[in-house]
């Protein structure tokens, strides 16, 4: 650490109360560089200070080594405080972004739960029908093979079918009841037309 002309102005320029606090804050900033850096100096800062000490007539005093090490003190922790609070800003926006992107995370998680759920009530669906299906051709096959009893175990399979899926009758939620209704109406026609080619 040196203590030299460009020091003692330097310090002169940053106590003296003709300075804004963002000259001070620059006049500081250099003060750091020069004493313990002074590689990363220009000759351009040298002159402007120079310069900006004629023009404020600024006398310069003798400072003590004690006195720049305060000065340079106290500007390090004024730094780290302005780092401190950029870096919480910053945490603080991550946090925010973070917490946003957990919220879309859980809301796709929500979403692909519905359509499993949307899907596996489709399978059933389809089953059910495929079921029914069955069932209806095989009352068609004992119609055919009982001719005696055709007409009374038709219309019980009639019935039944109705019962399960008729819009009237249907229970379930509302997907459940487009389905049914679905199959009520591909099954229906069908049904009557059987029941008409009897009589």
């Amino acid at each position: 650490m040196r203590m030299d002309n460009i020091s003692n102005l330097t310090i002169s320029l940053i106590n003296s109360n003709l300075i804004s606090e963002s000259m001070r804050a620059g006049y500081l900033e250099f003060l750091y560089k020069y004493v313990n850096q002074s590689k990363l100096i220009h000759d351009d800062e040298i002159i402007l200070i120079k310069q900006n000490a004629k023009k404020l007539n600024i006398k310069i005093a003798d400072y003590t080594e004690e006195h720049l090490r305060e000065l340079l003190k106290n500007y390090q922790k004024q730094s780290n405080r302005n780092n401190y609070s950029y870096s919480h800003e910053t945490g603080q926006k991550q946090k925010t972004e973070n917490s946003k992107k957990d919220t879309e995370k859980s809301e796709i998680e929500r979403l692909n739960e519905i359509i499993t759920d949307l899907r596996q009530k489709g399978k059933q669906a389809v089953a059910s029908r495929d079921k029914w299906r069955k069932r209806a051709e095989n009352a068609e096959k004992e119609q055919n093979e009982m001719p005696h009893n055709r007409d009374n175990k038709f219309k019980q399979v009639k019935k039944m079918f109705s019962k399960m899926y008729h819009p009237d009758s249907i229970t379930g939620d509302r997907f459940e009841k487009l389905i049914k209704q679905e199959i009520f109406k591909e099954f229906w026609q069908a049904i009557e037309s059987i029941e008409n080619n009897n009589t």
